[in-house]
């Protein structure tokens, strides 16, 4: 028997690595669902106490995760997945290298990046700086670059109705740039 031939068997055994990757994003959202269970009771005499909405994103992701997760381990070796991308059987590529292109090219890895260096970014820039050009990274993302005029104008809009929300609505102060 070759090495080739006894090395196939355990590539086949292998979901994927996109699975792998949404394992590791699902026990995540949970240490961050446990994190934000201790910080207290979500309401408090009947007003949203700090700990709501850190407790609604622990659910939101932990719950999405899970979809995304159990929607690719049950996905067959071979058939694209939402990005139009084939798995390493159906693209002919299990390299390696073949298979971080593919996660390169994913809408979500682009996603997080985009996701991480806005966090970082947040208190440097503060949030109408830092919020508009994520929103308009996101969009950009998800749309195309045509229409980029519109779509600043639009991230404007979405990045001033989130400051009045959380700095009229919930009273909450944010970073400005100039501060």
């Amino acid at each position: 028997m070759s090495r080739s031939a006894a090395r196939a068997p355990a590539k086949a055994q292998f979901t994927s690595a996109a699975a792998g990757f949404y394992l590791v994003l699902l026990l995540l959202s949970v240490a961050y669902l446990v994190g934000s269970l201790r910080l207290g009771p979500p309401m408090i005499d009947g007003r949203l106490a700090p700990s709501f909405f850190p407790l609604l994103i622990g659910i939101a992701a932990t719950a999405l995760c899970l979809a995304q997760w159990l929607a690719e381990i049950r996905r067959p070796r071979g058939q694209a997945d939402e990005t139009g991308e084939s798995t390493p059987a159906a693209a002919g590529d299990s390299s390696e290298a073949g298979l971080v292109r593919r996660m390169v090219r994913s809408p979500a890895i682009r996603l997080m990046v985009a996701t991480c260096l806005y966090i970082a970014a947040f208190s440097v820039l503060g949030y109408w700086l830092s919020s508009a050009l994520y929103v308009l990274t996101v969009m950009v993302l998800f749309a195309g670059r045509e229409r980029l005029l519109s779509k600043a104008v639009i991230a404007l809009v979405i990045t001033a109705i989130g400051y009045l929300m959380f700095s009229e609505l919930f009273n909450v102060r944010l970073p400005l740039l100039w501060e």
